[in-house]
């Protein structure tokens, strides 16, 4: 593979874009909270509003039901409810951040390489992504298998995939990650990308700053501009 390609007639280094997908390419808090919320209410636990559970979007899902108190069987029957309801309904309970189509194309255009890390099942990643119109787009999408990797892989791990099978393990200087929540930034760091902080999904700027995100953007438009105008790689 070339490291370097030709943009309107300059020479650009060839880069390496990661994204997280839930909260900050697009927004499936109400999908994720909602089958949450089922999967309480199955087990008989205190109901909990949607609203309250916003801290499932992100995380692996076993890592947020033990949050609740659950054992590892019980966390396992949650994820068993959780995917009940989130295959059929779930994964098409959510919207498309601003400028997020736009985004993806203006890469592709540069001709850079677009992976995808995310801590839910690739397969759904793969359906929303495909649902919105720009699965097209990515080069690698690394997610977790339905069967057995739940809770024993972890975002770094995720990040490392789509290095390797992008083949920038030995050229992150020129890659960048993504992503709204600490676990984001916290992958990347492992991995020794520039770790880039979407404080419009869930986790907010603080959690972001906490976890040492280098740089650190307030809306998608925000976020868009920094990666076209080159400030960030």
């Amino acid at each position: 593979m070339d490291e370097n390609v030709f943009v309107g007639g300059e020479e650009k280094m060839e880069r390496l874009i990661v994204f997280d997908f839930d909260g900050t390419l697009t927004d499936t808090g109400l999908g994720i909270t909602r089958s949450a919320q089922y999967a309480l209410d199955q087990m008989g636990w205190q109901h909990r509003e949607a609203e309250e559970l916003g801290f499932f979007v992100g995380p692996p899902l076993n890592e947020s039901f033990a949050q609740m108190g659950m054992n590892e069987s019980e966390c396992a029957q949650a994820v068993r409810l959780f995917r009940e309801r989130y295959e059929s309904i779930g994964k098409l309970e959510y919207t498309v951040y601003p400028g997020i189509g736009d985004l993806l194309r203006s890469l592709k255009e540069r001709k850079w390489r677009i992976g995808m890390a995310t801590s839910k099942p690739e397969k759904f990643a793969r359906e929303i992504a495909d649902d919105c119109g720009f699965l097209r787009y990515f080069d690698c999408v690394s997610g977790i298998s339905l069967t057995g990797e739940e809770g024993t892989i972890s975002k770094a791990g995720l990040i490392q995939r789509v290095l390797d099978r992008t083949g920038f393990s030995g050229r992150r200087d020129a890659a960048c990650m993504v992503g709204d929540r600490k676990y984001d930034i916290e992958g990347a760091r492992a991995e020794k990308l520039l770790a880039v902080g979407a404080a419009y999904g869930y986790g907010g700027r603080q959690e972001l700053e906490r976890a040492g995100a280098d740089l650190v953007y307030d809306t998608p438009e925000e976020m868009a501009e920094a990666l076209l105008t080159n400030r960030v790689l």
